[in-house]
């Protein structure tokens, strides 16, 4: 058979590493999936809906630095999916969403799966958007599509690819040369000056750890030499914001999570290090406005605080550029005593939140015990998958995470995620066993993960924490405080007595079903013998709250 566009595409994505298509196909993709028979380089693997396909493609992105690929189909397609590619936004992902699309004749018509804009469409969604109009542009539209995924700030990218001009002959010329974007930013010496005299003369200071760290060798010991320096205690970025691992939760320094004791930066200097600017839910004044000063470093200048001072760099030599010009300077001794207090207190309310997570006593099943089960059970280097909604508080205090337990989460609020990620990462590391803990509610949102885990037998768990309710809607709606917290009814949070045990075991999936500490002991050990993926269905009946910080 001759060779078609479609091979050139296939090409061009593997030239720029992709090894894995996640897919939902339909009838305008049929092009690509006829040529991926003759480039057994890029594996494509079926998901039964394409929030399966995105959240998978973002996973394995996620898990090995690679670019992950999903091919949606028409219009329909891309709006199902259109919720993955918001958390893989929000997650700065490195994601690539092929949408195949009606005939280039059509595209302005009425007509079956198709609207006017696909790309408008996908835009807010993504920090790139085309769509393919000629044959002969191509190569170089898809091309800019993947060389924006090495440019910051990182995302995902949507290209359009009309049905008939996939299936139009090969351009048969080489590929162009794949850009890695700029050259890095670094800090002045000014700018350090000034860090440090803000760092030093400050009464207190508190530094904020983000997700980029998980990526920049080096930039966490350095990380951990500045809080000894200033004797300021170490906070993960807020939740929503921790969506990889940073500092080792262990560390003499190390104070919660910042969701969980905002009140340590009343009046401090905050050093914000490896996150974008925080995600504010509602219309809640900024948790750093209750700071006095915020020094900001981060990898891209359009990712930086507005009002910090931003140290934009790679994280690694920043921080110890920081670090050298802080060990320059000097701290007052009555400073450096009022900081130690700080940080004792810091530290110490820390351990009294985790202790109020402690499980009662009973039989009965509580998220601080499955916390603690985990944390006992999960050897290192243990992958985990985190999308547990309201009980992501307990697990975030409970579960103990370092740069060697590597960690995926989301605080996209895009239900279903952690399902087909958990497939992603999975097949990204395979043969290694991937653990994912999941709500019911998010299991119910991304129920088609299971099809795809049995059918490539991924060695996944999945931990599905079942309190049988929207328990963040019934939190909503008892901080409302109306009419449904005074009568204790609460419209549309139950979701019943599904089994989920069996659900999985419908999909071929070996699964089953706890509510006590001795069957989750003796199902995890189940697990531990399996080969391919595995449910565990916990049931618990505890009154979780996730701050909506």
């Amino acid at each position: 058979m001759s060779r078609t566009l479609a091979d050139d595409v296939l090409d061009r994505l593997a030239s720029d590493g992709a090894e894995v298509i996640f897919t939902c196909p339909g009838t305008t993709e049929v092009a690509l999936l006829d040529a991926s028979i003759d480039h057994p380089a890029i594996r494509l693997v079926l998901a039964t809906h394409e929030t399966i396909a995105v959240a998978a493609a973002d996973g394995y992105a996620r898990a090995t630095g690679r670019p992950g690929v999903a091919l949606l189909h028409a219009n329909v397609g891309l709006v199902n999916g259109l919720s993955m590619v918001e958390a893989a936004r929000v997650g700065g992902s490195r994601l690539v969403v092929l949408n195949g699309t009606k005939p280039l004749g059509n595209r302005n018509r009425r007509g079956f799966t198709q609207t006017q804009g696909s790309a408008a469409v996908a835009a807010p969604f993504t920090v790139h958007a085309c769509a393919i109009e000629t044959r002969q542009s191509a190569l170089a539209d898809l091309g800019a599509a993947l060389d924006r995924l090495h440019q910051g700030p990182a995302g995902p990218v949507y290209v359009e690819l009309p049905q008939d001009l996939l299936a139009s002959p090969s351009l048969g010329r080489s590929l162009p040369a794949v850009s890695r974007g700029p050259a890095e930013w670094q800090p002045t010496a000014d700018t350090l000056d000034a860090a440090r005299n803000l760092l030093t003369e400050a009464e207190g200071v508190v530094i904020v750890a983000g997700r980029q760290l998980a990526d920049s060798p080096g930039a966490v010991s350095q990380l951990v030499q500045i809080s000894r320096l200033l004797n300021a205690p170490v906070f993960e970025a807020p939740w929503r914001e921790l969506e990889r691992e940073t500092v080792d939760t262990t560390d003499q320094h190390y104070a919660g999570v910042l969701s969980f004791q905002p009140a340590a930066l009343d009046n401090s200097v905050a050093l914000v290090v490896g996150t974008p600017q925080f995600l504010e839910p509602d219309g809640d004044p900024s948790l750093l406005a209750r700071c006095a000063h915020v020094l900001h470093v981060v990898t891209s200048p359009d990712e930086a605080i507005p009002g910090s001072l931003g140290l934009i760099g790679a994280l690694g030599p920043t921080l110890s550029a920081l670090r050298s010009t802080i060990e320059q300077g000097s701290i007052e001794e009555s400073t450096s005593s009022s900081r130690r207090d700080r940080l004792d207190a810091c530290v110490r309310e820390y351990i009294e939140q985790r202790e109020h997570d402690a499980p009662p006593g009973g039989a009965g099943l509580s998220v601080g015990q499955l916390a603690d089960h985990l944390a006992e059970n999960l050897l290192e280097p243990a992958t985990v998958v985190l999308d547990a909604v309201t009980a992501t508080a307990t697990l975030l205090r409970r579960l103990p995470r370092r740069p060697s337990r590597r960690l995926h989460a989301t605080g996209s609020g895009a239900l279903g995620w952690g399902m087909g990620a958990a497939a992603g990462v999975a097949m990204a590391q395979a043969p290694e066993r991937v653990f994912a803990i999941v709500s019911d509610g998010v299991f119910q949102f991304g129920i088609q993960a299971l099809h795809t885990a049995a059918s490539q037998n991924l060695a996944v768990t999945w931990v599905v924490v079942n309190n049988r309710s929207y328990r963040a809607v019934e939190l909503a709606l008892s901080h409302y405080g109306g009419r449904a917290e005074a009568g204790g009814t609460y419209p549309c949070t139950d979701l019943g007595e599904t089994n989920i045990a069996h659900v999985a075991r419908g999909f071929g999936i070996d699964a089953v079903r706890v509510d006590s500490v001795s069957e989750l002991a003796e199902a995890w050990r189940q697990q531990a013998a399996s080969v391919g993926p595995f449910l565990i269905e916990v049931l618990v009946d505890s009154p979780e709250r996730n701050p909506a910080r």
